[in-house]
């Protein structure tokens, strides 16, 4: 296993964070016993769940320069993007909602730009070794 790149490392730290806040949010979800509907919050559960373990695999993947971690991470980061808009256009006058929406959009802006890197991107290049110039 070659060791991957600085970007590559530092972007992988950051999708690790977002696995566990996920992986976190799974479980409030799951033990908070005063939900009225069951079905939907333990729909809600076990998305959060999937996406956590997914987020975290792809981590690994970024961690050993997989280029198969680099589309679900880069789709992650696209939506992280598009929630982050919402949280800013929202009329709700929920106290924080401003913060975490520049929290989710600069980890995805940096997942995004370190992904982005020379060193990185020739790290997750679809060709194999003989082939690269």
């Amino acid at each position: 296993m070659s060791k991957s790149p600085l970007p590559l490392r530092i972007a992988a730290l950051v999708v690790g964070l977002q696995s566990l806040i996920l992986l976190g949010l799974s479980f409030e979800v799951f033990f908070d016993v005063s939900k009225e509907n069951l079905r939907a919050s333990t729909g809600v559960g076990v998305m959060l769940l999937v996406l956590g373990v997914g987020l975290g695999l792809a981590a690994l993947g970024l961690l050993r320069s997989r280029n198969l971690a680099r589309g679900p991470v880069m789709v992650a980061q696209l939506i992280s993007l598009g929630l982050a808009w919402n949280l800013f256009r929202t009329d709700e006058d929920l106290p924080g909602v401003e913060l975490v929406g520049a929290l989710i959009a600069a980890a995805a802006v940096i997942v995004l730009a370190l992904m982005l890197t020379p060193s990185a991107r020739e790290a997750l290049a679809d060709r194999p070794e003989g082939l690269r110039v």
